[in-house]
């Protein structure tokens, strides 16, 4: 059965090294086919997104995606990075420290959106991380409905939020971090949500403990490799002809 890790990191933060070698390793290890990789948190976040896809274009495996700070990026700055062959966007409410809300960025959804590639929100629900909360990203979907959304980390765990998401097709959600396998039961068995893509959040988790959970939710087959890679493949597919 083929794997894609959906979040996953590469370079330096605080007591984190993570070059290609120890992504390799991540990989192989976990028997991952192919992995979204993006930059820590950090003051070059748009040249180290740069670097990640000069590795792209020699190391197949990996799926590119671009961090920047929406507060400091010019319309002129992002239709250049976005002319690059990115396979989508990350972008963390709590360490850029913005409000997705703010109608001030919606030029910078609509600009996303005329490239066909999806946004990876990082996603909690903690009192500390308000601009982060899946309500907001929910209601960021709803005012740009033809733009992909992906949830991260289990969209918060706020499952009850998932009523909502079945019927936002443009809304799908990564696994890292914050699934249970009683998680994963609730949404794709009480709630029919399917749009669900395995992430580990590398190196904060890992693939053995992602994987795991995965298992035990004992989702059957089918639906472990719509999370594992079928959900990934289609969704990444529309974007690009060459994934």
């Amino acid at each position: 059965m083929k794997i894609i890790d959906c979040h996953a990191h590469i370079g330096k933060e605080g007591d984190k090294n993570i070059d290609l070698a120890k992504i390799k390793i991540h990989l192989k290890r976990n028997k991952i086919n192919k992995v979204v990789l993006f930059p820590f948190i950090s003051d070059t976040l748009t040249q180290d997104s740069l670097k990640i896809l000069e590795l792209s274009k020699k190391n197949k495996f990996i799926i590119p995606f671009i961090r920047f700070n929406p507060n400091t990026i010019t319309k002129k700055e992002l239709e250049k990075l976005l002319d690059n062959p990115f396979k989508g966007v990350k972008l963390h409410p709590r360490a850029e420290k913005f409000n997705p809300l703010d109608q001030k960025f919606d030029w910078i959804f609509k600009e996303i959106q005329k490239h066909n590639i999806p946004i990876l929100f990082h996603c909690k629900s903690y009192h500390f991380d308000p601009d982060s909360h899946p309500e907001k990203i929910l209601k960021l979907a709803k005012r740009h409905p033809k733009q992909i959304f992906i949830l991260g980390h289990f969209a918060g765990v706020n499952k009850e939020l998932f009523k909502e998401y079945v019927k936002q097709k443009n809304i799908y959600v990564e696994t890292s971090i914050d699934v249970t396998p009683n998680a994963y039961r609730e949404v794709v068995l009480k709630y029919g949500f399917k749009r669900l893509l395995f992430g580990t959040d590398f190196p904060y988790s890992f693939g053995e403990i992602e994987l795991m959970k995965l298992k035990f939710a004992n989702l059957g087959k089918e639906m472990e490799e719509r999370i594992l890679y079928k959900n990934a493949e289609n969704l990444l597919n529309k974007q690009s002809k060459n994934f």
